[in-house]
């Protein structure tokens, strides 16, 4: 099993309900909506997908698991190809 962790390089600043992630290495800021940033908060510690997609369920009831489940994977991918979260094995 995977789980993934924020990258200690990145810097993450809260505004408001968003937050932005920069990456001293790329020169970039990527914004965060809500969502996103409950995942970024968790990934301090190393997380399988399983447990973001079953914290998600706990935080938005309404959402089905299979639709949380494709926007966790979509996420996390695009995290992992920007260096902004990196994979641990723990």
């Amino acid at each position: 099993m995977r789980y993934y962790r924020q990258n200690p390089e990145v810097v993450y600043r809260q505004e408001g309900e968003d937050a932005f992630l920069f990456h001293p290495g790329e020169d970039r800021l990527y914004l965060l909506n809500q969502v996103a940033c409950y995942i970024w908060e968790w990934c301090k510690e190393p997380l399988s997908e399983e447990i973001i997609i079953g914290k998600l369920e706990e935080v938005f009831p309404e959402v089905g698991k299979e639709s949380l489940g494709k926007d966790v994977k979509s996420f996390i991918g695009s995290l992992l190809k920007r260096n902004l979260l990196i994979v641990n094995n723990a």
